[in-house]
């Protein structure tokens, strides 16, 4: 596959180029659960996991699709997870308060929608810019860096909206049905009584 004329195939097939994530973020959350942040060498572990998000900026973009995309998600994704764990302890406040901060907190709840349709956000705010600068409504030079700033920020708009509504309308009301399959926990002495009034009636039953 990696030598593949098609070579996109890399992003869909490389378990470091997509799983990953997802995998560290399940086993910190597992390993976190069992052994608390301490906040030792909280700064170390910032430091590391920012150097790794910069990292891949040095080699060629993600969307060229070279060898290099079989180690810059998995690079990205340790950097992430590195410093979610420095963020952990809260000894570290300035980044604790940075990603404990509300909004950034309800960004998270709408982060798959974020996703989803960051690219229907795009081409909307272009299609939209285009209007008004046809229209003459804003007059500027289509390589301006104001102009790039004023799309980003319409795009950055249109696709926060979407995702919210997609979570309001959707995600919401898939997410109540998590508390159909909810873990319920018994005592010890009423789990016996259930097994012994289930295996009278079955006795009875086969009698």
């Amino acid at each position: 596959v990696v030598f593949s004329p098609y070579r996109n195939l890399l992003v869909a097939t490389s378990l470091f180029t997509r799983m990953d994530p997802l995998a560290m973020g399940a086993m910190l959350a597992l390993y976190r659960n069992k052994f608390p942040q301490q906040g030792k060498g909280d700064l170390l572990k910032f430091c590391t996991g920012f150097f790794l998000l910069v990292l891949p900026t040095y080699f060629p973009n993600v969307t060229a699709q070279t060898i290099h995309i079989t180690w810059q998600y998995f690079s990205i994704g340790i950097g992430f997870t590195m410093i979610l764990d420095a963020s952990l302890s809260g000894k570290f406040k300035i980044l604790h308060a940075i990603l404990t901060n509300l909004l950034l907190v309800w960004l998270g709840k709408i982060c798959y929608g974020l996703y989803v349709y960051h690219l229907v956000g795009i081409a909307l705010a272009y299609e939209l810019i285009l209007l008004l600068l046809q229209k003459r409504i804003i007059v500027m030079p289509q390589d301006s860096p104001l102009l790039w700033c004023f799309a980003f920020f319409v795009a950055l708009l249109i696709t926060i909206s979407l995702a919210w509504f997609s979570y309001w309308l959707m995600e919401k009301r898939f997410l109540k049905l998590k508390n159909r399959f909810s873990h319920i926990s018994f005592s010890s002495n009423l789990t016996m009584m259930t097994i012994v009034f289930i295996n009278q009636d079955a006795w009875g039953y086969i009698k």
